[in-house]
């Protein structure tokens, strides 16, 4: 078979056209492929871009409202139940001598101690009295950084429901012990029901007596425990003030009650 030139000029021309348009279609392919793999597929997006997402969503959540056992919360800190994660950090605290020497037994506790302590004032006594000793978090931080709570005690001879709190040493001096128990006792009155409170302070612990007295506590007797004179103190609901004392000189122990 001949072809004339001018047919094969015609043919070669369309050939052309037709690998320009397989180009160019190749071309809108490519383009369309492309976005999905980085616009529509986000799971695909380079790690990069993803990372810079990632970041910009967890710098909008606080992990402190997040947890859903929180009870109560002041200024600086939340108060949420206690969970077997934090006997780690509770430990830490309860082995320093210098936080202990104004609690219940005079003497640092060791991690096993410290795990029964928890289970009894907290896990047991939420599920008989249906409150007990709860963590402390550090809203700047989100840190655990001691304990508040109330607990029924009968160790001085009568039955009575004790406020309670212990705070991380490096942070005495800072007045957050007063706040956490002023927001626990009136926690314990509003919502937990309890009309009266009881604490017991160490003779020689000035600076818990001056948070007994920015709680409105009233000194109501001396007795003797572990054979060192204890003052107790006593608030009722009724009798509760309705705006704290203001506490000047707060530099020592924050361990405002004995535990």
């Amino acid at each position: 078979m001949f072809i004339e030139v001018s047919e094969l000029s015609a043919i070669v021309e369309k050939g052309q056209i037709m690998k320009n348009k397989i180009f160019l279609i190749g071309i809108v392919l490519i383009v369309t492929i492309s976005g999905g793999i980085y616009g529509m597929d986000d799971k695909s997006v380079p790690l990069t871009i993803q990372k810079q997402v990632d970041d910009q969503e967890s710098s909008c959540i606080n992990p402190v409202s997040q947890n859903h056992n929180i009870l109560f919360e002041s200024k600086r800190v939340v108060c949420r139940l206690l969970t077997s994660d934090d006997v780690g950090d509770v430990a830490k605290i309860l082995s320093d001598p210098e936080v202990m020497r104004y609690m219940k037994n005079k003497k640092p506790f060791s991690y096993e101690e410290t795990k029964h302590y928890i289970q009894h004032y907290a896990f047991d006594s939420y599920k008989k009295h249906g409150y007990g000793l709860y963590a402390v978090i550090y809203k700047q931080t989100n840190q655990l950084i001691g304990m508040t709570g109330v607990k029924c005690a009968d160790d001085l001879g009568e039955s009575m429901v004790t406020l309670s709190g212990v705070c991380d040493k490096k942070l005495w001096g800072k007045g957050i012990g007063t706040e956490v128990l002023l927001a626990m006792r009136d926690y314990a009155f509003n919502t937990l029901g309890i009309n009266r409170l009881w604490s017991t302070v160490y003779l020689n612990n000035t600076a818990s007596k001056k948070v007994q007295h920015a709680l409105g506590m009233k000194l109501v007797k001396t007795v003797k425990y572990n054979d060192l004179p204890v003052d107790v103190y006593c608030l009722n609901k009724t009798e509760k003030q309705s705006s704290p004392t203001k506490l000047s000189g707060a530099s020592t122990s924050e361990n405002v009650t004995k535990s």
